[in-house]
């Protein structure tokens, strides 16, 4: 059975920081087999422009883990992804 991973973020600023990540696995039919989403500590301050994008604050991610502590299970797996931006 082939899986497939959906993936959003929103990030700090036009160039670095992902501030939540956010996945779904889905099958060949498209049901979902996993959702999860994740605020992350983007190691940056958040630029004002992406706060008015997604209204993430620099507390709203203080003490969170960065995006490579979430997506280190991925390490070694083989996916598909579909990305959107």
């Amino acid at each position: 059975m082939s899986a497939y991973c959906i993936l959003d973020t929103e990030t700090a600023s036009l160039h670095r920081g992902v501030v939540e990540v956010a996945w779904l696995w889905v099958d060949q039919s498209l049901n979902v087999l996993d959702e999860q989403c994740h605020r992350t500590n983007p190691e940056c301050k958040i630029e004002p422009g992406a706060r008015a994008v997604h209204g993430i604050s620099d507390e709203d991610v203080a003490g969170c883990p960065t995006i490579a502590q979430i997506c280190a299970g991925f390490k070694g797996v083989k996916i598909d992804v579909i990305g959107h931006n």
